[in-house]
């Protein structure tokens, strides 16, 4: 059972390569082995636009590479919201016809590029833009509410700790307050070329670039202003 599972995962040698069209313009191409493992990638190709990882069982593996001349991929289905594909190896009849092979079933999904930590990151800390790269992951090991833009992992503070090399989700980090509830804070107002500062009390926590509420404490009027650093705010 062992060597199955190590030798299904070793039959994904669908790659992207690059080449260039005649503006000089990426293009990319999904390539795989001779014979028909390349005929069922082509045809995964035109249907999903883009290249696969593709995976198979040892036998619709071994059927492909040791597949005869006259035999054909026919029928290919896909649903990617479960990650799955099915085909038909047909064997094409003098008289005319096919005659079905063997079915084909197997997983596939689409490389897609998230950003990830480098190191192990602990509640407490802050995520800096060094701590971060992008990289290549199996679509189907990517949460739904992952974070897909590395701009929005800077300045936020884990949760709980944050594994390397993994998808980060939304859940896992959160803003790191500038401003706590009740505190004083330096408010500015601007316009017309005018500029006015005086002290608030926060009503709301907010990070930066949040917008809360603050009250004057002379009068108890509530004013709303965003967040521009520890303990600061501009005035809406």
């Amino acid at each position: 059972m062992k060597t199955r599972k190590i030798l299904t995962a070793m039959v994904a040698a669908f790659l992207w390569s690059a080449t260039a069209d005649a503006s000089g313009t990426p293009a990319r191409r999904c390539e795989a082995g001779p014979g028909l493992e390349e005929e069922l990638v082509r045809q995964l190709f035109e249907k999903i636009g883009s290249c696969p990882m593709l995976s198979l069982g040892i036998a619709d593996a071994r059927a492909l590479a040791e597949a005869k001349p006259g035999l054909s991929i026919v029928n290919l289905r896909i649903d990617m919201r479960v990650g799955t594909f099915s085909a038909v190896l047909a064997q094409t009849l003098e008289a005319g016809g096919s005659k079905v092979v063997r079915q084909l079933r197997g997983g596939l999904a689409l490389p897609r590029e998230v950003p990830v930590v480098t190191r192990r990151i602990v509640p407490g800390e802050v995520i800096d833009a060094s701590d971060i790269r992008m990289v290549s992951v199996d679509s189907r090991h990517v949460p739904p509410n992952a974070v897909l833009d590395a701009d929005q992992l800077v300045g936020l503070e884990p949760r709980w700790p944050i594994a390397p090399l993994v998808p980060v989700s939304r859940a896992q980090v959160k803003n790191v307050l500038a401003v706590e509830r009740g505190a004083g804070v330096r408010a500015t107002f601007r316009s017309a070329g005018i500029e006015l500062t005086t002290q608030l009390v926060a009503v709301d926590a907010g990070a930066i670039g949040q917008t809360i509420t603050l009250r004057n404490p002379s009068s108890n009027k509530l004013v709303r202003g965003r967040v521009v650093d520890s303990g600061a705010v501009v005035l809406e």
